[in-house]
């Protein structure tokens, strides 16, 4: 009985030590994961030195991400920027609808009840829909792994009686290196 209970207890605490050492594996796999993905983005930020614009050089700013002293919302704003600079002959960006969009407010007081709408559009005019096509065309052949979001926009105001400004854009989406980034496009106005 005893010899029993001994390969009970042996063999519970190798279950034990085994799951220890797994999650030590885990652990070193997750931080030799962060560590090469680390070094892949400051990798490319430095690829990228002569695309970036703004204050400093681009080497700079890599140096800051490597010591970690870049925030999250200034990586994904140069890495936007980097990732979607071929797509700056496609379109122009989408210039978001605002108060003055109202195409009946007159008056300065009237845009206090002004609203605004976006969401996936479900329909498009057959005017639009060839720069769709083209615009969708020419971001898979720079973007191949993008993914084309067809928006609407609207702006209304309740004291104009119901007035309506609305607008299309397409989001365009990619994931790189674990970041959801997207930036819109206006195709259908002329460039």
């Amino acid at each position: 009985m005893a010899a029993r209970i001994g390969e009970a207890y042996e063999s519970e605490k190798l279950s034990e030590e085994r799951a220890e050492e797994k999650e030590n594996c885990d652990a070193a796999e997750r931080r030799q994961r962060y560590v090469d993905q680390k070094e892949r983005i400051e990798k490319f930020l430095r690829a990228s030195a002569g695309l970036i614009e703004g204050d400093g050089d681009g080497e700079y700013i890599a140096d800051q991400y490597r010591d970690g002293l870049l925030a999250d919302d200034d990586l994904r704003g140069l890495v936007r920027h980097v990732l979607f600079a071929p797509l700056k002959d496609c379109a122009e960006r989408y210039v978001p609808l605002d108060r003055d969009d109202c195409p009946a407010c007159s008056d300065e007081y009237c845009h206090r009840d002004v609203k605004f709408y976006a969401e996936d559009a479900k329909s498009l005019s057959t005017e639009f829909y060839p720069a769709l096509v083209e615009f969708k065309s020419r971001v898979g052949k720079v973007m191949p792994t993008a993914t084309c979001t067809l928006r609407y926009h609207q702006v209304t105001c309740a004291n104009c009686d119901g007035a309506v400004c609305k607008k299309y854009a397409v989001l365009v989406s990619l994931d790189w290196e674990g970041m959801s980034l997207s930036r819109e496009y206006d195709p259908f106005s002329p460039q």
